[in-house]
């Protein structure tokens, strides 16, 4: 009987100490993952990939194979657009969201709850969006907001990436 409780009393112990040691290894791996992210954004030199995005009229659209770049002060935006149009241009079929503005105001700061709030605004007339604004959580999601001047606002929400690393041509 003593034996039984003591071997009982082992297997218990062992599986505390193999959970433990998992949690640990999981943390550890979250905190990399932070200081990554952490890096990423303060060297303003990264990839937005959205896996939804949310309309005004409350829809929310699954995508994929787009993105949105920042390189220093260049902003590459390849994104949809789902919404209404107060003004336009007759017979535009390209996206507003698909441009690139060499001329950026990027404003970062830290938020609530270790996010961190960034606003980037095209200081380039041509361009209709206005503003992004977009919240970073310290394991790299992020929520995308974008204000138009002649358009309804629309919103993403997807995770922060390295830019890929572009392959030299022989």
């Amino acid at each position: 009987m003593k034996s039984q409780t003591a071997l009982l009393l082992l297997i218990i112990l062992s599986c505390i100490s193999i959970r433990s040691g998992s949690l640990t290894t999981a943390t550890e791996g979250q905190s990399a993952k932070e200081t990554d992210v952490q890096k990423l954004l303060k060297s303003r030199t990264y990839r937005f990939v959205p896996q939804s995005v949310q309309t005004q009229t409350g829809r929310s659209i699954q995508i994929n194979n787009y993105s949105l770049e920042i390189r220093n002060d260049t902003l590459v935006s390849h994104l949809p657009y789902y919404g209404k149009a107060y003004s336009g241009s007759v017979g535009a079929t390209d996206s507003p969201l698909d441009f690139k503005a060499t001329n950026i105001k990027y404003t970062s700061e830290a938020g609530k709850k270790d996010r961190t709030q960034i606003n980037i605004r095209p200081e380039d007339p041509k361009i209709d969006a206005q503003e992004f604004s977009m919240s970073v959580s310290s394991s790299g999601y992020a929520n995308l907001s974008v204000q138009f001047n002649n358009r309804q606002p629309v919103s993403f929400y997807g995770e922060i990436s390295s830019l890929p690393v572009k392959k030299k041509r022989n």
